[in-house]
């Protein structure tokens, strides 16, 4: 698999509003009675409030995530003196589950051990798939938890149990 990632553009944003239709089709089929264009509307509302607020993270790096040059998902991370912390992961679901998540993940788990870092992410409460990739990874539950979301970490030299 040639996997790599480059730097999101203003260019993909339509490809932004499909991963996120394609990967929030629950949430949009719950709400019965709209349209497509009207789940297209919302979609492309939700990527440009996601990217105001993704771009105030001190140090947020925006990539899309490119199987043999398609985009196939996105990932972003910010990374500080202490800490690296990953904003959203998200995959088009035809290529979740095929070992991508983690090979965008391991590059930040080999940094964290070099330099003695912590990671951390969040997960939905409702998205039990990623929080059993996550703990797969080594990631435990901690401080942070909200309503909806889980908070999780990863520190270098911890034992998993």
């Amino acid at each position: 698999m040639n996997i790599h990632l480059r730097p999101v553009t203003i260019a993909d944003e339509p490809f932004e509003v499909t991963l996120f239709e394609a990967t929030h089709r629950e949430l949009f089929s719950g709400m019965a009675g709209l349209h497509e264009e009207a789940i297209h509307q919302l979609a492309n509302m939700q990527v440009r409030a996601q990217r105001m607020s993704y771009s105030a993270i001190p140090n947020a790096l925006f990539f899309l995530i490119l199987l043999e040059g398609v985009p196939i998902g996105r990932y972003i991370y910010s990374e500080d003196e202490e800490a690296i912390h990953i904003v959203d992961i998200r995959l088009l679901p035809e290529y979740q589950s095929k070992g991508i998540g983690a090979c965008m993940i391991e590059p930040q788990i080999i940094s964290a051990k070099q330099f003695g870092k912590t990671i951390y992410l969040h997960v939905e409460k409702e998205n039990v798939r990623a929080r059993a990739f996550y703990e797969r990874l080594g990631f435990r539950l901690c401080d942070g938890e909200t309503e909806s979301r889980y908070r999780m970490e990863w520190k270098p030299n911890e034992p998993l149990s």
